[in-house]
């Protein structure tokens, strides 16, 4: 049901078999795993784990010290989030850190109303707790590194959509690029006492990039009913890549920006191992209007969803779902 598509980094050429498998996948499930071909990346990639592994084991207390909610960056907490409010008797049983574009605030695009502005590290602590250069210099790394493979695959995306390879380009030359940390608590959900990993909820913007280790739990809602999605696991460079509602609304739901949650389950804690993954959320600039192409306006002319900037709909997101934001 979900397929695995290729990526090679190093390579400027795309496959028409991918882009055709991509297109498939994109209409009708809107998850497909993204092989990606960088020695680089895959030599990365379990460093960012480990550090992010040890930052989350730091005391609550000192975790909490590393927020700013005006600007949605840096620690969350457990239960910060509530991604189905409908359905949730408590937040998600996860916390999280948020990494973005680092911009100064002598930097011109600096505007916190327009969620530009700079990231918040962990520092003063001592190296054998945390050595808090080498974790912002991997996590910024890592940050990069990713841009740069979103948007290759944004423009496999606009193929697929039988546009011109570079359609998309401009909306993404000072993209809204997060990283985000996520560990799980090894608490037991209960959808019907509303306990959820991570709500049921589909990703706001362009596409996310997700990394995550070999524990289970990612469902998606496909034909009806919750189906599994098995982990790659981090070491090989596969990742879980899902859409967003910003190129629904673009393609006039012609590509799915599909329903997904995170379920811990008993038999998932017995190994007494906590969930961690490491989502990448890639969205146009702030100002682009998120408008349905002409290409998929379709013969009956009938247009789904109206036009809007791309940082009102997730300002507008933030604040139904993020106890602590402030903008």
């Amino acid at each position: 049901m979900i397929p695995t598509i290729t990526l090679d980094t190093s390579c400027r050429q795309l496959g028409s078999e991918d882009i055709k498998l991509l297109r498939e996948s994109c209409e009708s499930v809107g998850f497909f795993y993204l092989q990606i071909k960088d020695d680089d990346l895959v030599e990365l990639l379990p460093r960012v784990f480990q550090l992010s592994k040890q930052f989350f084991a730091l005391p609550a207390d000192i975790k909490k010290k590393f927020s700013d909610h005006e600007l949605n960056r840096g620690y969350t907490g457990m239960q910060e989030e509530t991604l189905d409010p409908n359905h949730q008797s408590k937040g998600d049983t996860k916390e999280g850190y948020y990494l973005a574009e680092d911009i100064s605030e002598s930097d011109p695009r600096y505007d916190p109303n327009k969620l530009s502005g700079p990231n918040v590290y962990p520092k003063d602590m001592p190296a054998d707790e945390l050595d808090c250069e080498l974790w912002k210099y991997t996590m910024m790394e890592y940050h990069e590194k990713m841009k740069q493979i979103s948007f290759q695959l944004v423009q496999m995306l606009a193929l697929a959509l039988d546009l011109p390879q570079t359609h998309f380009d401009g909306y993404f030359q000072e993209p809204l690029a997060v990283l985000r940390l996520l560990h799980y608590s090894n608490e037991v959900s209960d959808a019907d006492r509303g306990i959820f990993a991570c709500g049921s909820h589909a990703d706001y913007g362009m596409v996310t990039l997700l990394a995550t280790d070999d524990q289970p739990g990612l469902q998606i809602f496909h034909e009806g009913e919750w189906v599994d999605v098995p982990p790659p696991g981090f070491e090989g460079g596969k990742f879980v890549v899902n859409l967003g509602d910003m190129l629904e609304r673009w393609t006039n739901g012609r590509f799915k920006s599909t329903l997904h949650r995170v379920i811990i389950s008993s038999s998932d804690c017995a190994g007494g191992k906590d969930r961690f993954s490491i989502p990448y959320f890639y969205e146009p600039h702030f100002d682009t209007v998120v408008e349905c192409l002409e290409s998929c306006i379709g013969e009956q002319g009938g247009v789904k969803y109206p036009p809007i900037t791309s940082g009102a709909y997730l300002i507008g997101k933030y604040k139904g779902t993020h106890a602590d934001f402030k903008v």
